[in-house]
């Protein structure tokens, strides 16, 4: 029996071990990135000092481009956009940029059924938050408030940075997107292609939570714009929209609603898919929200 015992307890020294130095190499690996995704973050989270921030899914990221931005607006812009990622993934960001300094704008492209509908497993919003798990103070309590569970899970490096691939991929990369902007292609959506589906209206209440959090905190710092770009074929607010308009509203918070703008909607030639739009429909995007957000800043 004694023997039996020995060995479990060598065998736990082994894996807390391992697991602690798998924890090391992905911490360097995440601190020392070269290139990519992981470069991209890291400068977004530790060095950029742009005067405006652009926030949001893939929309944001897509679709604003800083260079026509700065012309229109004589400050300097960075594209904090991030595919797929939603109000819970943003609100993090938020926590972690904030401790290092406040920009003078922040514009924050929604879109209703990511930021706050029920749609997918939350724990998504909160993986690329997991390198800055108990390094920022408020970046612990939103796995909590997802997963209690991730409150005993985070004891385990190997689960923190399960993502061990993309940090190795980050570390050998070379280029990045200097000002965040994803430029997209020239390619235009074939109409018969469009298919919207079940979209799933139900508001998720975790989601809100984070959107009043976002809202209430970011709009006490700074000066935070809202904006809802086209859709392809949307001719009605979708009651997300509605919703955070009355929040806005509370909180003296301007929104720039171009859901359902002819100017955009059901012109497939400005777009790649019935949610981005293409090269052609971002230029002519950027110009159009240029002018807004001007207008917005000098009120």
């Amino acid at each position: 029996m004694k023997k039996i015992i020995y060995k479990l307890i060598i065998i736990l020294a082994i894996v807390i071990t391992f697991d602690q130095g798998y924890g090391k190499v992905c911490n360097y690996l995440v601190e020392h990135p070269k290139g990519g995704s992981g470069y991209l973050d890291k400068y977004i989270c530790d060095s950029t000092t742009a005067d405006i921030l652009i926030f949001g899914s893939s929309k944001a990221k897509n679709q604003y481009d800083p260079t026509i931005l700065e012309d229109t607006l004589g400050m300097s812009v960075f594209n904090c956009g991030t595919h797929g990622m939603g109000i819970i993934y943003n609100y993090g960001r938020w926590k972690i940029i904030s401790k290092r300094y406040i920009p003078k704008v922040l514009v924050y492209e929604t879109l209703p059924v990511v930021d706050y509908m029920v749609r997918d497993d939350n724990t998504i919003f909160i993986n690329q938050l997991r390198p800055y798990y108990g390094k920022i103070e408020g970046i612990d309590s939103i796995f909590w408030k997802v997963d209690p569970t991730e409150r005993y899970k985070m004891f385990s490096k190997t689960y923190q940075y399960h993502s061990i691939l993309d940090y190795i991929s980050s570390y050998r990369s070379s280029g990045w997107q200097q000002n965040g902007y994803s430029r997209p292609g020239n390619a235009k959506l074939d109409p018969k292609t469009v298919n919207y589906g079940e979209v799933n209206y139900t508001l998720d209440s975790l989601k809100w939570y984070y959107a009043e959090k976002f809202v209430k905190e970011v709009s006490s710092k700074t000066k935070l714009i809202i904006v809802a770009s086209p859709m392809y074929s949307f001719h009605t607010d979708h009651g997300g929209l509605t919703m955070i308009k009355k929040l806005c509203k509370q909180y003296n918070v301007p929104v720039i609603d171009h859901f359902c703008d002819s100017e955009f909607v059901d012109n497939p030639e400005l777009y790649i898919d019935m949610a981005h739009l293409n090269r052609d429909g971002s230029v002519k995007w950027s110009r159009l929200i240029a002018s807004e957000l001007k207008s917005e800043i000098e009120k």
